[in-house]
C-alpha cells in the first residue's frame, strides 16, 4: 500500500559530476512513483562517515515527520557490513552499518532499528559496488509503499559507532578541536553551548585560540565584526565556530577537521 506524499531525503558522498545519484532517483521512483525526493546534499568528501552523520542528524530534524532519510556514504560496499534501517523522532532511515547512523540513534527517543535481511527486495544485480542503488534505494522505496519496518529483518541490539572526541575542560579552560569545515569555510568545532556553560565562560570575555591565532569575544551575528575580520559565534546547531565575515577561516588560519581549538576567559592568566 503506497503512502501518500512519501518524503525521501538523500544524503551521499557521489557528488553531482556522475550519474550515481539519478541512478538511485531513478529505482526510488519506479519502486515508489507517488514519492517526492529532496537532497540533502550529494557533497559529503569521499568516505567522510562521521561528516556524513553529523550532517544527516542536523538536517533530519528540519524535515517533516514521517520523510524517509537514504544516507549512502559507504567505503565497506560489497562486504559483509550490514544495512541498517531504523526509526527515531518519527522518522525513518536507511544506511549501512558503519557509524553513519550513531549521531542520530544516540539522541531523542529510544529507536528501533533492523538488520535488513529481506534480499527479495533488492534489485538483481551481480554488482557488488553499489549498494545504494541495488539495495539501500530499494529498501527506502519499500518503506515508502507502506512496509513496516520490522518486516525488513531482524532487531539490531547494536550497531557500529563512531563517536566523535569530547572537549576536556580545565576548570574555565575547554580544549576541542574542529569538527567540520563547510562550504563557506567556516569551522564547526566539538565545542557546544553547553561546555561554554560548564566553565562559566562569558561571550564578551572570551579568547578561542586556534593554530597560534587568537579570537576574541563571542559574537552573536556574522555583521558584528568588520568585513574581512575574524570572529567566533554559536553555529545554528549550537557549535561554537570560527568564521571570518564574507571569507574563509579555514584559508586564513588553515584549518581542517582535527586541528585542536582552545577557549578560556580572557582574564585567566
Amino acid at each position: 500500500m503506497e503512502t501518500p506524499h512519501a518524503l525521501i531525503a538523500l544524503l551521499t558522498d557521489f557528488g553531482l559530476e556522475d550519474a550515481y545519484v539519478s541512478m538511485m532517483k531513478g529505482v526510488l521512483l519506479t519502486r515508489a512513483p507517488h514519492a517526492r525526493i529532496v537532497d540533502i546534499t550529494h557533497q559529503i568528501p569521499a568516505q567522510n562517515v562521521q561528516r556524513a552523520g553529523l550532517l544527516l542528524k542536523d538536517a533530519a530534524t528540519y524535515l517533516p515527520p514521517g520523510s524517509i532519510h537514504l544516507a549512502v556514504v559507504d567505503p565497506g560496499v560489497g562486504t559483509d557490513r550490514s544495512i541498517l534501517a531504523a526509526a527515531t523522532n518519527d522518522r525513518l532511515f536507511v544506511a549501512p552499518d558503519n557509524g553513519l547512523l550513531h549521531p542520530l540513534l544516540s539522541i531523542g527517543e529510544r529507536p528501533l532499528v533492523v538488520r535488513v535481511t529481506r534480499s527479495d527486495l533488492f534489485l538483481q544485480s551481480s554488482a557488488t559496488t553499489f549498494h545504494g542503488r541495488d539495495r539501500m534505494a530499494p529498501v527506502a522505496a519499500a518503506l515508502a509503499c507502506g512496509l513496516p519496518l520490522q518486516d525488513l529483518g531482524p532487531v539490531a541490539s547494536e550497531w557500529v559507532t563512531l563517536t566523535p572526541r569530547q572537549p576536556e575542560l580545565r576548570g574555565r579552560e575547554i580544549i576541542g578541536e574542529v569538527l567540520l569545515v563547510d562550504h563557506f569555510g567556516n569551522a564547526a568545532t566539538n565545542i557546544g553551548q553547553q561546555h561554554l556553560r560548564l566553565a562559566s565562560l562569558e561571550p564578551d570575555r572570551t579568547e578561542v585560540h586556534v593554530n597560534r591565532n587568537t579570537v576574541l569575544n563571542i559574537s552573536r551575528t556574522y555583521a558584528d565584526v568588520g568585513v574581512g575580520e575574524s570572529l567566533t559565534l554559536l553555529d545554528s546547531a549550537g557549535r561554537l565556530e570560527i568564521a571570518v565575515r564574507n571569507g574563509s577561516a579555514a584559508d586564513r588560519f588553515a584549518l581542517r577537521a582535527g586541528h585542536p581549538v582552545r577557549v578560556k576567559p580572557t582574564d585567566d592568566t
